[in-house]
């Protein structure tokens, strides 16, 4: 089960690095925020008869796809991607490999 607060914690952290959380930052860290709320609502889902079929399985692959892909262009809204943004998408693509089924 994806644990949201972990993952906004460690988020955080990575937004906090260089001691400035800018505002495109925080942007990017609530629309991830979302993701991740959507994406977890349908795990549950999924989980409901102890069983992930296929079907499933690659609908939570999909939504994997959409996070990351949702956050790069959020973060490409004004034209740059800054070393942050680039980092905090990082962390989040390592995250989602430890979701894979």
């Amino acid at each position: 089960m994806v644990n949201i607060e972990e993952l906004m914690q460690k988020l955080q952290e990575v937004a906090e690095k260089d001691g400035v959380v800018s505002d495109e930052e925080k942007k990017l860290l609530g629309t991830i925020k979302g993701f991740i709320e959507q994406y977890k609502k349908y795990q549950m889902i999924t989980e409901e008869d102890g069983v992930v079929d296929e079907d499933e399985r690659k609908k939570l692959k999909e939504m994997r796809k959409w996070i990351l892909e949702g956050a790069w262009v959020e973060a490409q809204e004004d034209g740059v991607i800054t070393r942050d943004e680039s980092n905090l998408i990082a962390t989040i693509y390592e995250f989602m490999k430890t979701l894979e089924l």
